[in-house]
């Protein structure tokens, strides 16, 4: 029950069966929830705009009683007045309803409509800690603020800036995670600006719109990687530089190399989804970074939504009624890892580079994409690059990280799938080592 009340309220009939009870309990919860739902005093958003100052109301006119209203209520028992537990919307009390309220009424609106009146500023005011990385740029002709977020892989504008300047949206929505992966926000929509800053001029930059944002603009990697950046704080000590890879060049690898003979299209029956919003989120996240396009293969496997033990969704296809039948298991070695730990441990410095999605940075040769085939959302498509899940996979990874720590030309690289380690014992040892593997991945 949603309070004591209710309960109160049965406990005062003498005589009551069960399905009565139940009857009057959920007709009491339900006029106590709806009462609640009235503290709120609402202003519609077209009424508020036009309002450009704070205006008096005559109490006459707002919440009158009714004189003759007593007279036309018959009298009842207190354990059956309708409005025993109602709240007041004129005066806040409980026990009567506005209608038959005597007391003066408060003058609320003026206030809501003095708080909607600063929600029309379309510029967004950030906070002086994030100053630092606060630049002025000009977007579509517009001074704005922008933030600099080199933790962001895209790039965002504050919808009521696109909306105020009129500018083109394209329709779009994605869910976007925050710092925290429990607080999400959704996109609506898109625009292409020119973007202008310190003489430079960027076209065509894909924005997502996004509300309250803390400042005007948001440049994240799409952009970023156009150019060197460096952010000055100020400190007294040396500088130093995150520790990141480049885009390593790759040759595509063989992925379906040995297949039976007896091979052949396979498509599955088409499932329904109870996970569809994900899907549809997932979809425009892997379209968005060209890691899938559109197909006309023959094959077709379905998409699953699982979750691990932290409950976190994630999305894998299903090729084991596919292109797995007919696949040959490549029997490429991953080392031991007792092996690595031991000779890893024979070093005084080392440093493990851990790659982020990495089967998805790797691309597919032309003639194997179609094995990849895929459908979701009512549409077909197939990958660019590996996918999560696929038979050799691993094998693949592997054999292509062994390949770079051969160019490196040293023996203080070991790598196991997507983690590679550099070792030395000393520091200038090893800042050699890791200069060797980064031009190793460059070439």
């Amino acid at each position: 029950m949603l309070s004591n009340n209710v309960s109160q309220r049965l406990l005062e009939e003498d005589d009551i069966d069960l399905a009565k009870a139940f009857a009057q309990a959920r007709a009491l919860e339900t006029a106590e929830s709806q009462s609640l739902s009235y503290n709120h005093q609402h202003v519609s958003y077209n009424e508020s705009c036009a309002l450009h100052s704070p205006v008096s109301i005559d109490p006459s006119d707002y919440g009158k009683p009714d004189s003759n209203l007593a007279a036309t209520i018959p009298k009842h028992p207190r354990s059956k007045y309708p409005a025993r537990e109602a709240l007041c919307r004129n005066c806040n009390k409980v026990g009567h309803f506005q209608r038959v309220c005597k007391s003066n009424p408060s003058d609320k609106r003026v206030v809501s409509c003095t708080k909607l009146q600063l929600s029309t500023v379309c510029t967004a005011a950030f906070s002086t800690s994030i100053s630092k990385a606060v630049v002025q740029i000009i977007v579509n002709g517009n001074s704005l603020n922008a933030l600099i977020d080199t933790g962001s892989s895209g790039s965002y504008i504050c919808f009521d800036i696109a909306y105020k300047h009129c500018w083109h949206i394209y329709p779009s929505n994605f869910a976007i995670s925050m710092a925290s992966t429990n607080y999400t926000s959704v996109t609506q929509g898109h625009c292409l600006v020119t973007v202008y800053y310190r003489g430079n001029r960027y076209s065509s930059v894909k924005s997502s719109l996004l509300p309250n944002l803390c400042s005007d603009v948001l440049l994240g990697h799409d952009f970023l990687k156009q150019q060197h950046i460096l952010i000055s704080f100020g400190g007294s000590k040396s500088p130093f530089f995150l520790c990141s890879l480049t885009a390593a060049y790759v040759e595509p690898p063989t992925l379906f190399g040995s297949l039976s003979h007896l091979c052949k299209p396979i498509a599955t029956k088409s499932q329904s989804s109870l996970d569809q919003k994900f899907l549809e989120s997932e979809l425009c996240h892997l379209l968005a970074g060209g890691i899938i396009e559109p197909s006309c293969s023959s094959w077709r496997a379905q998409v699953l939504a699982t979750s691990n033990v932290n409950h976190k969704k994630r999305m894998v296809m299903d090729y084991s009624q596919t292109v797995h039948r007919f696949t040959y298991l490549d029997a490429y070695p991953l080392p031991r890892i007792d092996g690595l730990v031991e000779k890893i441990s024979q070093y005084e410095i080392h440093t493990t580079l851990d790659l982020q999605r990495v089967y998805h940075k790797v691309p597919i040769r032309e003639d194997e994409k179609q094995y990849t085939a895929f459908e979701t959302c009512g549409n077909l498509y197939q990958f660019w690059r590996i996918p999560f899940g696929v038979t050799n996979g691993v094998a693949c990874f592997q054999r292509l990280s062994n390949n770079i720590t051969t160019k490196a030309n040293s023996k203080n690289t070991f790598a196991y799938a997507d983690n590679d380690t550099i070792c030395g014992q000393n520091m200038s040892e090893h800042n050699i080592n890791y200069g060797k593997f980064l031009n190793a991945a460059k070439e």
